[in-house]
């Protein structure tokens, strides 16, 4: 176990996933959402402490806040999406979500007193949650069986960058602050949102994308 050979079929099936992305244009365009969203909009994660006591001026408590409305805004999210027998125009849901989750960052990254940036805070993370779940059922729906495997597994290994992204954000808010690091990210997010508008429909119609 673990030898060359395995090694090399583990390598080779990630060559197939990407080889497959890179020619359906919805699983690419969907994983290229999920890389984006990863890198530049949950990359204000690392910047919430400094929000919390250079922004806000609230610390360790404001920072409690802070985290407890995001995954309050998450749970919500996730459990109202569960709930749901079946959402007809998912494509809008994910295209939406993403942009949605853009402004509500913005506004959080905007708020000056702790109970806006917590409600603003909450929204963002309902929208994320909504986009990111949405996001995964899709891509599971438009993959055939043989390769829906290694195309999640290609879609987790969006979520590992997310660690990355503290460099460029601390590196953008040493430069302009926490508020503008935050912004940035958001508005990269957001263009590329606006950018698959088009594709929405097509990510709406899950049936016409599954493959024999």
């Amino acid at each position: 176990p673990g030898g060359p050979a395995e090694r090399e079929r583990t390598w080779d099936s990630l060559k197939l996933a990407f080889s497959y992305a890179r020619r359906t244009p919805v699983v690419r365009t969907l994983i290229l959402l999920a890389l984006v969203a990863e890198l530049f909009g949950w990359s204000h994660n690392s910047m919430l402490p400094v929000m919390a006591r250079d922004v806000l001026g609230t610390g360790v408590s404001g920072m409690g806040y802070l985290q407890s409305a995001s995954m309050a805004g998450f749970v919500l999210s996730t459990a109202v999406i569960s709930n749901l027998n079946d959402i007809k125009q998912k494509g809008w849901l994910v295209v939406g979500g993403a942009m949605l989750f853009a402004v509500f960052l913005t506004a959080f990254a905007g708020a000056r007193t702790l109970p806006l940036a917590v409600v603003a805070l909450a929204a963002a993370y309902a929208m994320g949650a909504a986009f990111d779940s949405t996001l995964s059922t899709v891509l599971q729906g438009v993959v055939p069986d043989g390769m829906r495997g290694r195309i999640v597994s290609f879609q987790a290994f969006t979520w590992g960058v997310n660690g990355l992204a503290g460099f460029h954000t601390g590196a953008l808010a040493s430069r302009f602050g926490a508020p503008w690091a935050i912004v940035i990210g958001a508005v990269v997010l957001l263009l590329y949102a606006v950018r698959i508008v088009p594709m929405a429909p097509r990510i709406a119609s899950v049936a016409q994308w599954r493959r024999p």
